[in-house]
């Protein structure tokens, strides 16, 4: 990795051992000339820290949320690029190049990377309809890759947000005027073996956090009724994942209004 990278790629880790690797092993693949991975560790007990040294990552070991980690590894990046990963992920080969030339040709300031939820069992399957549906939906989606000096320019990750994170900080770059772009090339994200039961904690969670972005921006979540019927050739070409889809979002429907 270079002493004065071009694109630091700030990854937030929390007893990350089991995924972790795959995320770096895909970054150090690329093959990309000058980056810098930055791993801000919520001290972790299992081997987080010892794979991410192994793979030549800097380290920022403290108790932190994910929005403090993301920050904590801004203030310390020395790229003219950001990268903000989860360590449940991995990179398509060839995506660091496509953002630094979609920015330096196309006079973007940030750019969405379209994901895929990729898992075993059924609910994880359902749940791989959940970012198709996204796909191309501003309002949906977020940025992953940004122009340093942009993100910068907009402020920190605001840490009162535990839900909701990433489209403030979506929402503060269209207000400040700066331009969005789009990458072909993707990150997958890693469900697992998800349960149902794990799939309605997580929303019963986001659900009881959700409140400090709704109260930020006036917000008020409604039906999908109208992406559902622009894009209900998703439904057709995967009947079997359709109703566990429609479950899951029932669940999470509820989740939010408590």
């Amino acid at each position: 990795m270079n002493e004065f990278p071009t694109i630091s790629i700030i990854i937030p880790t929390k007893n990350s051992a089991k995924t972790l690797p795959s995320l770096l092993k895909s970054i150090i693949d690329e093959r990309y000339s000058s980056f810098e991975i930055i791993v801000v560790d919520d001290l972790s007990s299992d081997k987080t820290v010892e794979i991410a040294k192994n793979y030549g990552a800097r380290i920022i070991s403290e108790r932190s949320s994910m929005t403090m980690a993301r920050n904590a590894g801004n203030k310390e990046a020395k790229g003219k690029y950001l990268m903000s990963l989860d360590s449940d992920m991995s990179i398509e080969p060839g995506l660091l190049t496509e953002c630094e030339s979609i920015i330096e040709n196309e006079g973007v300031d940030a750019i969405i990377i379209p994901e895929v939820n990729v898992g075993e069992g059924y609910w994880s399957s359902c749940l791989y309809l959940e970012k198709i549906f996204s796909f191309g939906e501003l309002n949906l989606e977020s940025s992953r890759f940004f122009l340093k000096s942009a993100l910068d320019s907009v402020g920190d990750y605001d840490e009162k947000l535990i839900a909701g994170e990433d489209a403030d900080i979506q929402r503060r770059l269209v207000a400040s005027g700066f331009k969005i772009g789009r990458s072909k090339r993707i990150i997958y994200h890693y469900l697992g073996k998800l349960t149902l039961r794990q799939i309605a904690k997580k929303y019963r969670f986001y659900g009881k956090t959700i409140s400090a972005y709704r109260e930020k921006y006036n917000y008020k979540s409604g039906s999908n009724f109208r992406l559902y019927m622009r894009k209900k050739n998703i439904f057709i070409y995967h009947p079997v994942e359709t109703p566990g889809y429609l479950f899951l979002r029932l669940i999470e429907f509820v989740s939010y209004k408590q």
